[in-house]
């Protein structure tokens, strides 16, 4: 009975690490580009925390042309190992009118201390309820918008994706 018991709850921490990392969309499509997630809304709007306590809001990236909402855990094994990538991305793109936001509900002390230990300076935001919507079950979830807050993906996008996937969605994004 116990080796049932262990199987089972081995196959279910499988199920629970794989599922963190299905990926369901790769990138805009002709069209999606102004393609709204949640059908009520067309618009991205939220109010948040970064992790020192200090409000930030959409308005604070009405600058840029592509806004990348990336909704993480420090649990999740995809979700950091993506990290780096993004970082990278991130300080590639800048200038160009990119900005990552993370997203996540896991405790400050910890993403502070993760992202000091990987390196990260894209901004890292407490996740609200304004961004349930795009909940999907599943870290990472990511989706974009642009700086007016117009949602440019159709669907959120599930799962992580290495430096040269998420650069072909960026560069997609940028060059619409």
């Amino acid at each position: 009975m116990k080796k049932i018991i262990s199987l089972f709850l081995a196959a279910v921490f499988t199920l629970m690490l794989c599922s963190c990392g299905i990926t369901v969309e790769t990138g805009p499509s002709d069209t999606d580009s102004q393609a709204s997630v949640n059908q009520n809304s067309s618009k991205l709007e939220f109010t948040s925390t970064d992790m020192d306590g200090k409000t930030v809001s959409l308005s604070d990236y009405s600058q840029a042309k592509v806004i990348m909402i990336n909704m993480w855990e420090t649990w999740c094994g995809p979700c950091v190992s993506e990290m780096p990538d993004l970082q990278k991305l991130y300080v590639k793109y800048k200038d160009s009118g990119f900005i990552i936001l993370g997203a996540t509900a896991s405790h400050e002390s910890e993403v502070k201390s993760m992202a000091n230990d990987l390196g990260i300076t894209y901004p890292l935001i407490k996740r609200t309820a304004d961004l349930d919507r795009f909940e999907t079950g599943y870290v990472p979830t990511t989706v974009f918008a642009d700086g007016e807050g117009n949602i440019l993906t159709s669907e959120p996008i599930i799962g992580g994706k290495s430096y040269s996937e998420w650069e072909k969605v960026i560069q997609s994004y940028l060059n619409a």
